[in-house]
């Protein structure tokens, strides 16, 4: 029924990728430790996931810490029952969730943009989450700025 939780070694992202700045990939060879060390020294780095928040930050340290007790030091999930093979494969999903995304939100944008008094085309560099944001406060000025004209007798 969990075959899926035979697998749990596969959601660590390989070094490498990460280093290379490529795209995370899956590393079905490497050992748990391994990859809870180099997912760890990710977020310690700010880069690849620059844009993950402190509170998805404590919970993906958090789900390690306890695929960590359950699967032990040779981080593997044959010898687990299936409640815990099921917990286990629970944590690795919403790690894997938060890390994806957090990774996508990090991914930096540039494009050439004339800056306001000036001819001169500047490189204007933004991470995924930072444009999103901008547009969402946009929104959100453009809105209260209506709200604010409307006449009294309006409402």
């Amino acid at each position: 029924m969990y075959r899926k939780a035979a697998f749990l070694v596969l959601f660590g992202f390989s070094a490498t990728c990460m280093a290379q700045g490529k795209s995370a990939q899956l590393d079905a060879k490497a050992p748990f430790g391994e990859q809870r060390q180099s997912i760890e020294a990710a977020l310690a780095a700010g880069k690849v996931y620059s844009e993950i928040s402190p509170q998805d930050r404590s919970t993906v340290m958090a789900a390690l810490a306890r695929m960590g007790q359950k699967l032990g030091e040779n981080g593997v999930a044959a010898s687990l029952g299936e409640s815990d093979k099921v917990q286990v494969f629970n944590d690795q999903e919403l790690v894997n969730t938060l890390l994806t995304q957090a990774q996508a939100d990090s991914r930096l944008i540039c494009r050439r943009e004339r800056v306001v008094g000036s001819n001169l085309p500047q490189n204007v560099c933004q991470t995924v989450a930072e444009r999103r944001e901008a547009r969402e406060n946009g929104v959100e000025i453009l809105r209260n700025q209506r709200t604010s004209q409307e006449p009294v007798g309006a409402r």
